[in-house]
């Protein structure tokens, strides 16, 4: 049995993998099977495992508390809780990118509800190895509702899940050095990241290209299945088909911003707000149209503007705890 430290020390050798898993509204039960499995798939390399709690201070300390609780860490794993204010996926990248990131050959970014697969990161460092000139790499979901169908997409036409995907170091610090960062409040985080990677971060100068993402059929998640007769269930389908029109207005703004005006990720506006309101101006009449048939968009767009003045972005990433082999 390997032995356990804890320590508050944040200053970490180079590891060749490292793990963020990205979490706010899951239960700390969800949460430690992710957890769990993401240990698993590390196992017997040389990786930092980084749990991000965005917004959600009780499930920061819970996962804290579950972590201190490990007491067999593989030899080269470390394990750290970090406590985000601001409840907000794209802004929980952004931080994890240029704050929290410890500078590994690749980085693996995981959604707090996803347990991935024993098997799943080394077939995904084995596929970014046959693949030079890809930058990130995706999972596949095997389980949960739409899982097929997000398959078959991802298989067939390309693209990314935030559940789980890989970007090299190498391409890490090429965001970092432009200054790439989402805009906050964004949804469909991985539809954006992706985009910026097919054009190789630099619109101007490259023209989209799939092969700069490789998917790999072998890298396999699960999901729990949502149930029509839990109410907090019901109450986060309703809220996803709210962040689904959202989306809808996003993309439109970012393929216009990305594809059309040529203008780099950088670029993009900090709040996805400023993003959807600049694009409506632009083309009032193909907003109308969306908004007629995402009619939830609506409450979306209220829910944004109450947040957009927040200052939570400017308080620094919290280690809670910092557990090493």
């Amino acid at each position: 049995m390997s032995a356990v430290r804890e320590s508050p020390a944040p200053e970490l050798q180079r590891p060749s993998w490292s793990v963020a898993i990205m979490t706010s509204r899951e239960e700390i039960g969800t949460l430690s099977q992710t957890i769990d499995a993401a240990m698993a798939a590390v196992r017997g390399r040389n990786c930092v495992v980084d749990v991000v709690v965005n917004g959600n201070r009780e499930l920061a300390e819970r996962a804290a508390a579950k972590v201190r609780s490990v007491t067999d860490l593989a030899p080269g794993t470390t394990v750290r809780v970090w406590h985000l204010e601001l409840g907000d996926k794209a802004h929980c990248i952004n931080e994890c990118i240029h704050r929290i990131w410890p500078e590994s050959d690749i980085a693996f970014f995981i959604d707090g509800y996803a347990r991935v697969a024993p098997n799943a990161m080394t077939a995904i460092a084995e596929a970014l190895g046959r693949a030079p000139e890809a930058l990130a790499a995706s999972g596949v979901p095997s389980v949960g509702r739409s899982a097929s169908a997000l398959r078959h997409t991802l298989l067939t036409a390309g693209g990314m899940t935030g559940a789980l995907f890989a970007v090299r170091g190498a391409t890490i610090e090429r965001m970092r050095q432009r200054g790439f960062r989402l805009p906050r409040g964004m949804y469909r985080t991985d539809g954006t990241m992706a985009a910026a990677f097919y054009f190789n971060l630099d619109p101007a100068a490259h023209e989209w290209d799939l092969k700069r993402i490789v998917v790999c059929p072998d890298a396999t998640f699960e999901i729990r299945t949502k149930s029509v007769f839990r109410p907090k269930d019901v109450k986060e389908q309703f809220d996803r088909k709210v962040r689904l029109a959202w989306g809808a207005f996003i993309t439109r703004a970012v393929r216009t911003h990305l594809a059309v005006r040529k203008r780099s990720p950088e670029e993009l506006a900090p709040t996805a707000v400023e993003l959807v309101l600049g694009w409506v101006k632009e083309f009032p009449v193909q907003a109308l149209l969306l908004a007629a048939r995402r009619p939830l968009v609506a409450l979306a767009l209220a829910r944004a503007l109450r947040g957009r003045n927040r200052s939570d972005h400017a308080v620094p990433p919290q280690l809670l705890v910092r557990v090493a082999a």
